[in-house]
């Protein structure tokens, strides 16, 4: 669910989660909402009464949680939010979400929520049919992230393994500020979904830790990051053989429809695609994945992911009759499975593209 909150006190930050993903629902950078004089992290109750729709009325429970100067929100356990600031209102917090199952959007709006809780109104719309609102009001009821949603991890969407051309770092960061420490604890996965490491760390404030995932875990396929502090930030570096290197940011979030976009521009260097598609629930989920160019479907094969089960390979693997110059993109698909990947083309000495897949809606 998505909420929105706005606030009177002409003194305190102004913070708008706004409407960027309201279509694509994607989690990016430019949804997080800096905030200055507030403490807003925790998890929220935003209670809803009177909106005339029964479905709708009752409790929303939103994570709120901070990662250096920014915050990010999400449905505990669930669907990230759309954030961002507008100066231009008096609204203290805004959040909201297209929700794609129930083709509805969902926002609450809440008043003077600088101590914990907050009034407010409550609206949901929904496409081409009805439109509710109802009184809102919100209270934070836990302050510590580990202790109400053990799923608020980044995610480590594919590791090498045991393939000794390449090397897995995983590099932490602590920003959370000048004397506080963090932990973290890094759960790796081998390829039948079994823990090959359960492992919690300690980083000092404004210190950096570096992981070889390759040494520490070689039968891993890939894993996750619990954060048992806010401000901590993480990046994956593969780095091959033949002197390529790949970095980046790791996500918080998994989303049911996933793209892999590969880079087309450099027919030189990509002589193959590829991808890592990682399914992070504990249950099997069936994805059907569709090879695209110029966004039109040429090929569709239909797999079922194992619980916690990565797969990797060439687009021969599930498209045999297509060559790498046929498609520009895959595209996965579930209905409510919890997704996560990498997009991975290059040559055959070792120069490769390697991605993060972005999220994408509508369901197909």
């Amino acid at each position: 669910m998505s909420a929105v909150c706005r606030g009177t006190n002409p003194t305190r930050a102004v913070i708008l989660l706004a409407l960027a993903a309201l279509l694509l629902g994607l989690p990016a950078v430019s949804q997080a909402a800096q905030i200055e004089n507030y403490d807003l992290t925790g998890l929220w109750n935003f209670q809803v009464s009177d909106s005339g729709d029964s479905s709708f009325d009752g409790p929303h429970m939103v994570v709120i949680e901070q990662f250096g100067a920014y915050y990010k929100a999400r449905e505990l356990n669930g669907f990230a939010f759309a954030i961002s600031e507008d100066p231009t209102t008096d609204a203290l917090i805004v959040i909201n979400r297209y929700d794609t199952p129930t083709d509805a959007f969902i926002q609450f709006e809440l008043h003077d929520i600088s101590d914990g809780s907050g009034t407010g109104y409550a609206f949901k719309n929904i496409t081409d049919g009805p439109k509710y609102r109802g009184m809102c009001s919100a209270s934070r009821t836990n302050f510590s992230i580990q202790n109400y949603d053990s799923d608020y991890a980044l995610l480590i969407p594919h590791l090498t393994g045991s393939d000794t051309f390449w090397t897995s770092y995983l590099t932490v960061a602590n920003n959370t500020n000048d004397s506080q420490a963090a932990g973290y604890r890094l759960i790796l996965y081998d390829d039948k979904g079994l823990e090959a490491l359960n492992q919690t760390y300690s980083l000092a404030a404004r210190m950096t830790a570096v992981h070889t995932l390759s040494t520490l875990a070689p039968s891993a396929t890939w894993g996750r990051m619990e954060m048992l502090q806010r401000g901590l930030e993480a990046k994956l570096t593969f780095e091959n053989q033949g002197g390529g290197l790949s970095q980046f940011a790791l996500s918080l979030f998994t989303k049911p429809n996933m793209a892999f976009n590969f880079s087309n521009n450099f027919p030189g260097y990509v002589v193959w695609k590829g991808i890592a598609l990682t399914n992070t629930k504990a249950e099997a989920v069936q994805v059907t994945l569709r090879a695209v160019k110029n966004g039109i479907t040429v090929a569709q094969k239909t797999i079922i992911l194992e619980s916690r089960q990565r797969i990797v390979g060439t687009s021969e693997t599930w498209f045999p009759d297509l060559d790498p110059t046929d498609f520009d993109a895959i595209l996965a698909t579930s209905y409510q499975g919890q997704l996560t990947g990498l997009a991975i083309s290059g040559d055959y000495s070792g120069r490769n593209f390697i991605s993060a897949a972005s999220a994408f809606a509508p369901y197909y």
